[in-house]
């Protein structure tokens, strides 16, 4: 059916329009090299009454709207997830998800109740302290070894996962147990219970909703895994090696065998009702308050009245007070229940202004009273603040005295051990000069001997060459002259 049969014109595109305001879209959007010749119409052409305007062309490609599905644009978008959906597009079947593979390196995804009791006791167990102890400090390669050990078929990171997961699933269980509690109320935690659980289940999701509200780190835990951890003892292997561990142990709450309120907010007790905590904090953390040093004022009495005001006035609040003091009392005394016979009411007036003055003035007395006890003790407690300061004060030039003999001791220990390192230094010195002075006399010497020796070894090799010459039959006499000169001078030297 032709959407465009009623007679609605279609709606020309902003690009032909006005074709300076054309944005190009990232990817994702199919592009035609030219656009339709039903949208390259004028807008008078579609609508009529609308300003006459020549389209220019465009110079960039025309953007059509028309979004592609996604699964194309994943496809597209990367060539090995293409290929990938295009293989198991081509019929072949998946493996089921509950299938494990036993034959590949990294072992079976899924852990069983049995590999993880053996890995408990092989870490946890009561024959297995020094295990457990090298697993305390140098884990990776302890459970490396385990693997090896118990698990060849899986990886390192798979126990490794598998230990830490158990060890959060343990201090869950103690955070569990930490809240205790008699019967509720019916207000725990509603969760999905069926009419064949145990009542030891029931319990455990009580248990567990008290727990979440009272906010303990009990994460995912499930019921479900509360009861494996217990009946298959799991806990308890846990138990005996990290019960004093302090990543571990928490404060167990301690609750009433009586049923739980109604409201959630009652669970965390409030720290000012507990037992032994006082009732007035303004009395342990602020002392220099006037009210911390005995006298009581009312403070509906005193509410919005300046007892030292600018003005020079300072007991004009007092005997305001007063007056409220006075019927107050007044008040107290004459009880709601009691009826009094009818007084005449001009004879009542009369006598009540004397009674209303005294009692005034009874006020003021009063007031000041409490005032000069208020002062009195401020002035006290002052004068004690000020014998602390003067004692701190004593303290720390004590202590600045004694840093200061330290210091002088230390300097002095230090002048001596330099000086002792100084006349240490100077001894080898001399030392060193004496020994190469010996090297040198040595080394004369020696240079000496080997040239005596030297000159010993030339004229006894002279001496035999003259010697051979005179020992020659048909020699001349001038030879034979010089070579007995050779000979004596030899000899003489």
């Amino acid at each position: 059916m032709d959407r465009h049969a009623d007679g609605v014109p279609p709606a020309t595109p902003i690009q032909n329009v006005y074709p300076q305001y054309m944005y190009t879209y990232p990817y994702g959007y199919s592009a035609t090299p030219n656009p339709p010749a039903l949208l390259s119409n004028t807008p008078s052409a579609v609508f009529p009454g609308y300003p006459t305007h020549t389209a220019v062309p465009n110079p960039r490609a025309y953007i059509s709207p028309v979004r592609p599905p996604l699964t194309q644009m994943r496809n597209t978008s990367n060539p090995r997830k293409r290929t990938a959906n295009a293989g198991s597009s081509s019929g072949q079947s998946k493996r089921p998800k509950n299938e494990t593979n036993t034959t590949l390196k990294d072992g079976a995804r899924q852990w069983g109740d049995n590999d993880k009791a053996r890995l408990f006791e092989r870490v946890l167990g009561p024959d297995n302290d020094e295990t457990f102890s090298k697993l305390k400090q140098f884990k990776t390669s302890t459970l490396k070894k385990i693997t090896a050990e118990l698990f060849p078929q899986k990886t390192v990171n798979s126990v490794t996962g598998l230990w830490d997961r158990s060890f959060r699933i343990y201090k869950n269980i103690c955070a569990f147990e930490s809240v205790t509690g008699g019967g509720g109320d019916g207000d725990e935690e509603v969760l999905d219970e069926k009419d064949s659980d145990s009542e030891q289940m029931r319990d455990y999701r009580k248990q567990l909703g008290r727990a979440k509200r009272a906010g303990k780190e009990v994460g995912t835990l499930k019921v479900e895994e509360i009861d494996k951890w217990y009946s298959n003892g799991w806990f308890a292997l846990f138990d005996n090696r990290y019960h004093e561990s302090p990543n571990v142990s928490q404060p167990v709450v301690r609750h009433s065998g009586g049923d739980i309120s109604g409201d959630e907010d009652e669970i965390e007790a409030d720290p000012l009702e507990s037992e032994g905590h006082p009732e007035d904090l303004d009395q342990i953390y602020w002392p220099a308050s006037p009210g911390r040093f005995g006298v009581t004022v009312d403070e509906e009495d005193v509410a919005g009245q300046d007892l030292f005001d600018l003005d020079g006035e300072p007991l004009k609040a007092m005997q305001s007070s007063a007056s409220m003091d006075e019927r107050n009392e007044e008040t107290f005394d004459s009880p709601a229940t009691e009826k009094k016979p009818a007084i005449n009411t001009s004879s009542t007036s009369s006598a009540s202004k004397p009674q209303s003055k005294s009692s005034k003035k009874t006020g003021g007395t009063s007031v000041m009273a409490a005032s000069s006890e208020l002062l009195s003790k401020q002035s006290g407690y002052l004068d004690e603040r000020v014998a602390q300061n003067k004692l701190q004060l004593a303290l720390l030039q004590e202590k600045e005295n004694r840093e200061a003999v330290q210091d002088e001791e230390r300097l002095k220990l230090e002048k001596r051990r330099d000086e002792r390192e100084d006349s240490l230094q100077r001894a080898r010195q001399d030392m060193d000069r004496q020994r190469l002075d010996r090297e040198a006399e040595q080394w004369e010497y020696e240079k000496k001997a080997q040239e005596k020796k030297h000159v010993m070894e030339k004229d006894k090799q002279r001496f035999d060459a003259a010697q051979a010459v005179l020992q020659m039959p048909n020699i001349n006499d001038t030879v034979k002259e010089a070579a007995n000169e050779a000979l004596l001078k030899i000899l003489r030297a």
